[in-house]
């Protein structure tokens, strides 16, 4: 039985329960400081709402590690095109889960799917603070349709 909620489900006795997908509770926040770690990226905006199976990776990418993948995979272009680019994203995202199981976060704490930001986040773009720490409210209101075609790419239903 179907409610209006998302998140929530009908028992078979009519009552409403809270849906999780993940039992297990985590911080992005010490996921993103471990990602931070990898060479390969600048910055990273890890998502998630609990109702998904999987989390969103927003990342920004290192230039000169994101000319090398792109090398490695045979693409080429400016910066717009190589963060398009479906080749350079499987393997930039291969490192990236490399880099996540070697310093010990579960496949529930790595991203399922990332998408490779080609503009720089500053305090001037409104996405970091003086202090440049990540302001998360903007960067996923900025990245909200993103975040939206990368869920019904996995084939799930996503709702803000």
């Amino acid at each position: 039985m179907d409610t209006e909620f998302p998140g929530v489900v009908a028992t078979p006795l009519g009552q409403f329960k809270s849906k999780e997908v993940s039992c297990r509770k985590f911080s992005f926040f010490l996921v993103k400081l471990q990602l931070l770690t990898c060479p390969i990226v600048e910055n990273i905006c890890v998502y998630g709402s609990g109702l998904e199976s999987f989390t969103i990776g927003l990342v920004v990418p290192n230039q000169k590690h994101l000319e090398k993948i792109a090398e490695e995979v045979g693409a080429s272009g400016s910066t717009e095109e190589l963060c398009a680019n479906a080749a350079v994203i499987k393997a930039f995202k291969k490192k990236l889960d490399v880099h996540a199981t070697k310093n010990k976060l579960s496949r529930v704490e790595q991203p399922g799917a990332i998408h490779l930001c080609s503009e720089i986040w500053t305090p001037d773009s409104d996405l970091l603070t003086e202090a440049l720490k990540l302001k998360r409210r903007p960067v996923t209101q900025m990245y909200e349709d993103t975040i939206k075609d990368l869920y019904a790419k996995a084939g799930l239903d996503y709702e803000s």
